[in-house]
Protein backbone atom coordinates (compact mmCIF):
# COMPACT_ATOMS: atom_id res chain seq x y z
CA UNK A 1 0.00 0.00 0.00
CA UNK A 2 1.81 3.45 -0.68
CA UNK A 3 2.59 5.65 2.26
CA UNK A 4 0.43 8.48 2.87
CA UNK A 5 1.19 11.35 5.05
CA UNK A 6 -1.07 13.79 5.75
CA UNK A 7 -1.81 16.24 8.97
CA UNK A 8 -5.60 17.41 9.17
CA UNK A 9 -7.56 19.26 11.38
CA UNK A 10 -11.24 17.86 12.20
CA UNK A 11 -13.46 19.92 14.28
CA UNK A 12 -15.52 17.99 16.52
CA UNK A 13 -18.98 18.73 14.42
CA UNK A 14 -17.02 17.03 11.29
CA UNK A 15 -16.02 14.25 12.62
CA UNK A 16 -17.89 10.91 11.43
CA UNK A 17 -20.67 9.84 13.98
CA UNK A 18 -18.90 6.50 13.46
CA UNK A 19 -14.97 7.52 14.10
CA UNK A 20 -16.09 9.07 17.61
CA UNK A 21 -17.66 5.90 18.25
CA UNK A 22 -14.57 3.95 16.97
CA UNK A 23 -11.78 6.40 18.66
CA UNK A 24 -14.15 6.05 22.23
CA UNK A 25 -14.40 2.35 22.06
CA UNK A 26 -10.95 1.57 20.93
CA UNK A 27 -8.80 4.39 21.42
CA UNK A 28 -10.22 5.12 24.99
CA UNK A 29 -10.41 9.00 24.01
CA UNK A 30 -13.66 11.07 24.82
CA UNK A 31 -14.64 13.92 21.89
CA UNK A 32 -16.37 17.19 23.82
CA UNK A 33 -18.05 18.89 21.00
CA UNK A 34 -15.31 21.85 21.31
CA UNK A 35 -12.22 20.03 21.09
CA UNK A 36 -10.21 19.59 18.27
CA UNK A 37 -8.44 16.36 17.14
CA UNK A 38 -5.02 16.28 15.18
CA UNK A 39 -4.71 13.13 13.08
CA UNK A 40 -1.70 12.63 11.50
CA UNK A 41 -2.15 9.71 8.90
CA UNK A 42 0.91 7.41 8.15
CA UNK A 43 -0.91 4.61 6.57
CA UNK A 44 1.00 0.91 6.06
CA UNK A 45 -0.03 -2.21 6.34
CA UNK A 46 2.79 -3.26 8.08
CA UNK A 47 3.11 -0.44 10.81
CA UNK A 48 0.48 0.70 12.78
CA UNK A 49 -1.78 -1.95 10.97
CA UNK A 50 -4.40 -1.06 13.70
CA UNK A 51 -4.36 2.79 13.25
CA UNK A 52 -4.50 2.36 9.62
CA UNK A 53 -7.46 0.73 9.60
CA UNK A 54 -9.09 2.84 12.06
CA UNK A 55 -9.29 5.92 10.03
CA UNK A 56 -9.64 3.94 6.57
CA UNK A 57 -12.64 2.91 8.25
CA UNK A 58 -13.93 6.08 9.29
CA UNK A 59 -12.57 7.95 6.52
CA UNK A 60 -12.48 6.04 3.11
CA UNK A 61 -12.75 9.73 1.01
CA UNK A 62 -9.77 10.59 2.30
CA UNK A 63 -8.28 7.01 2.09
CA UNK A 64 -8.64 5.42 -1.01
CA UNK A 65 -6.88 1.82 -0.54
CA UNK A 66 -7.84 -0.70 2.39
CA UNK A 67 -5.82 -2.99 3.61
CA UNK A 68 -7.40 -6.83 3.62
CA UNK A 69 -9.48 -7.00 6.51
CA UNK A 70 -9.54 -10.16 8.74
CA UNK A 71 -12.19 -13.14 7.88
CA UNK A 72 -13.38 -12.72 11.84
CA UNK A 73 -15.22 -10.03 12.65
CA UNK A 74 -14.77 -10.35 16.79
CA UNK A 75 -14.77 -12.85 19.69
CA UNK A 76 -17.87 -14.98 19.64
CA UNK A 77 -17.10 -16.99 22.96
CA UNK A 78 -13.81 -18.42 24.54
CA UNK A 79 -14.38 -21.16 26.70
CA UNK A 80 -12.45 -22.55 30.05
CA UNK A 81 -13.13 -25.44 32.54
CA UNK A 82 -15.03 -24.65 35.91
CA UNK A 83 -14.59 -26.64 39.25
CA UNK A 84 -17.99 -26.42 39.98
CA UNK A 85 -21.09 -24.46 37.94
CA UNK A 86 -22.90 -23.04 40.32
CA UNK A 87 -19.75 -21.54 42.19
CA UNK A 88 -19.00 -19.95 39.09
CA UNK A 89 -22.42 -18.34 38.08
CA UNK A 90 -21.47 -17.34 41.38
CA UNK A 91 -18.77 -15.27 40.88
CA UNK A 92 -19.01 -14.00 37.55
CA UNK A 93 -22.87 -12.46 38.56
CA UNK A 94 -22.14 -11.31 42.18
CA UNK A 95 -18.56 -10.58 41.89
CA UNK A 96 -18.10 -9.39 38.01
CA UNK A 97 -21.11 -8.07 37.42
CA UNK A 98 -21.69 -10.58 34.34
CA UNK A 99 -24.98 -11.73 33.18
CA UNK A 100 -25.15 -15.52 33.37
CA UNK A 101 -27.24 -15.78 29.59
CA UNK A 102 -27.42 -19.54 28.75
CA UNK A 103 -26.09 -22.92 29.58
CA UNK A 104 -25.72 -26.18 27.29
CA UNK A 105 -25.68 -29.44 28.71
CA UNK A 106 -25.39 -33.00 26.62
CA UNK A 107 -24.50 -36.53 27.91
CA UNK A 108 -22.21 -36.89 24.60
CA UNK A 109 -19.76 -34.30 23.08
CA UNK A 110 -21.70 -33.12 19.22
CA UNK A 111 -18.06 -32.45 17.45
CA UNK A 112 -16.39 -35.57 18.64
CA UNK A 113 -19.46 -38.31 19.59
CA UNK A 114 -17.16 -38.80 22.80
CA UNK A 115 -19.40 -40.10 25.98
CA UNK A 116 -18.17 -37.44 28.04
CA UNK A 117 -21.38 -35.42 30.21
CA UNK A 118 -20.76 -31.70 30.73
CA UNK A 119 -22.09 -28.22 32.02
CA UNK A 120 -21.31 -25.53 29.51
CA UNK A 121 -22.42 -21.91 30.88
CA UNK A 122 -21.87 -18.84 29.32
CA UNK A 123 -21.71 -14.99 30.06
CA UNK A 124 -21.83 -12.15 27.80
CA UNK A 125 -19.03 -10.17 28.29
CA UNK A 126 -19.96 -7.59 24.90
CA UNK A 127 -22.91 -7.67 22.94
CA UNK A 128 -22.71 -11.06 20.73
CA UNK A 129 -19.27 -11.93 23.01
CA UNK A 130 -19.34 -14.74 25.65
CA UNK A 131 -17.24 -16.23 28.03
CA UNK A 132 -17.63 -19.76 28.64
CA UNK A 133 -17.05 -22.70 31.32
CA UNK A 134 -17.10 -26.55 31.19
CA UNK A 135 -17.74 -28.81 34.17
CA UNK A 136 -16.65 -32.51 33.72
CA UNK A 137 -17.60 -33.83 36.69
CA UNK A 138 -15.60 -37.64 34.86
CA UNK A 139 -12.41 -35.74 34.09
CA UNK A 140 -9.90 -35.74 36.42
CA UNK A 141 -9.59 -32.52 38.83
CA UNK A 142 -7.50 -29.79 36.25
CA UNK A 143 -3.99 -28.86 36.55
CA UNK A 144 -1.50 -26.15 35.66
CA UNK A 145 0.28 -26.02 32.87
CA UNK A 146 4.14 -26.39 35.71
CA UNK A 147 6.03 -24.68 33.32
CA UNK A 148 3.97 -21.26 32.51
CA UNK A 149 3.84 -18.60 35.23
CA UNK A 150 0.45 -18.15 36.83
CA UNK A 151 0.32 -14.42 35.36
CA UNK A 152 1.02 -15.43 31.77
CA UNK A 153 -1.79 -17.17 30.87
CA UNK A 154 -5.54 -14.70 31.46
CA UNK A 155 -8.57 -13.32 30.43
CA UNK A 156 -8.80 -9.02 29.73
CA UNK A 157 -11.60 -7.33 29.60
CA UNK A 158 -12.59 -4.26 29.04
CA UNK A 159 -14.35 -1.23 31.10
CA UNK A 160 -15.45 2.12 29.75
CA UNK A 161 -13.62 4.32 32.45
CA UNK A 162 -11.56 4.50 35.52
CA UNK A 163 -14.43 5.17 37.71
CA UNK A 164 -15.79 1.66 36.49
CA UNK A 165 -12.36 -0.07 36.90
CA UNK A 166 -12.03 1.26 40.94
CA UNK A 167 -15.43 0.48 41.44
CA UNK A 168 -15.10 -3.08 39.83
CA UNK A 169 -11.84 -3.09 42.16
CA UNK A 170 -14.16 -2.59 45.29
CA UNK A 171 -16.75 -4.58 44.51
CA UNK A 172 -14.01 -7.32 44.15
CA UNK A 173 -12.03 -6.71 47.44
CA UNK A 174 -15.64 -6.44 49.18
CA UNK A 175 -16.27 -10.11 48.59
CA UNK A 176 -13.02 -11.10 49.77
CA UNK A 177 -11.15 -11.24 46.43
CA UNK A 178 -7.64 -10.17 46.59
CA UNK A 179 -7.48 -7.91 43.53
CA UNK A 180 -3.59 -6.18 42.26
CA UNK A 181 -3.80 -2.50 41.00
CA UNK A 182 -4.21 -0.51 39.42
CA UNK A 183 -1.32 -1.42 37.35
CA UNK A 184 -0.14 1.80 34.43
CA UNK A 185 0.37 0.04 30.66
CA UNK A 186 0.89 3.44 29.35
CA UNK A 187 -1.71 2.57 26.87
CA UNK A 188 -4.22 1.18 29.41
CA UNK A 189 -4.50 0.35 33.48
CA UNK A 190 -5.81 -2.64 34.97
CA UNK A 191 -6.54 -4.64 37.68
CA UNK A 192 -5.74 -8.48 38.21
CA UNK A 193 -7.29 -11.21 40.10
CA UNK A 194 -8.06 -14.70 40.21
CA UNK A 195 -11.45 -16.37 39.43
CA UNK A 196 -12.36 -19.74 42.14
CA UNK A 197 -11.81 -21.90 39.14
CA UNK A 198 -7.76 -20.76 39.24
CA UNK A 199 -8.14 -18.18 36.09
CA UNK A 200 -6.44 -14.75 36.00
CA UNK A 201 -8.36 -11.98 34.92
CA UNK A 202 -7.71 -8.63 34.28
CA UNK A 203 -9.88 -5.68 33.56
CA UNK A 204 -8.51 -3.00 31.89
CA UNK A 205 -9.51 0.63 30.51
CA UNK A 206 -7.35 2.65 27.78
CA UNK A 207 -6.18 5.80 29.28
CA UNK A 208 -3.70 6.85 26.51
CA UNK A 209 -4.58 8.82 23.45
CA UNK A 210 -4.09 8.25 19.55
CA UNK A 211 -0.25 9.54 19.64
CA UNK A 212 0.89 7.08 22.23
CA UNK A 213 -1.21 3.82 20.57
CA UNK A 214 0.04 4.59 17.44
CA UNK A 215 3.81 4.98 18.67
CA UNK A 216 3.28 1.31 19.93
CA UNK A 217 2.03 0.07 16.66
CA UNK A 218 5.06 2.17 15.10
CA UNK A 219 7.55 0.19 17.43
CA UNK A 220 6.07 -3.26 16.89
CA UNK A 221 8.15 -4.40 13.99
CA UNK A 222 10.96 -3.09 15.56
CA UNK A 223 10.47 -5.18 18.90
CA UNK A 224 9.51 -8.31 17.16
CA UNK A 225 13.11 -8.19 15.04
CA UNK A 226 15.08 -7.03 18.39
CA UNK A 227 13.52 -10.09 20.24
CA UNK A 228 14.05 -12.90 17.25
CA UNK A 229 17.54 -11.89 16.69
CA UNK A 230 18.60 -11.06 20.78
CA UNK A 231 15.73 -12.32 22.97
CA UNK A 232 15.25 -8.81 24.66
CA UNK A 233 13.61 -5.52 22.83
CA UNK A 234 15.99 -3.32 25.00
CA UNK A 235 14.47 0.73 25.08
CA UNK A 236 12.37 -0.14 22.58
CA UNK A 237 9.18 -0.92 24.39
CA UNK A 238 10.58 0.11 27.60
CA UNK A 239 8.35 3.49 28.13
CA UNK A 240 5.44 1.76 28.35
CA UNK A 241 6.10 0.79 31.81
CA UNK A 242 8.32 3.20 32.54
CA UNK A 243 6.01 4.19 35.61
CA UNK A 244 5.50 0.53 37.18
CA UNK A 245 9.35 -0.23 36.29
CA UNK A 246 10.96 3.43 36.37
CA UNK A 247 12.98 2.80 39.59
CA UNK A 248 14.13 -0.94 39.56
Amino acid sequence: MQEQNERRTFRSGDIHLEFKRAYAEVLGVNIHEASVVHITAKCRVDVGRAYGRLLLLCFPTYFAEEPAMSVTTGLHHVAYRCNNSQETVDFYTEVMDMDYVMAISEDRVPSTKEPDPYMHIFFEIGPGSYLAFFELPNSPKQGKDPNTPEWVQHIAFNVPDMETLLAAKARMEANGVDVIGPIDHSLFKSIYCFDPNGHRLELATNTGGPEIWKKAADAAPAMLEAWNKNGTTGELGAWLHEKELGDD
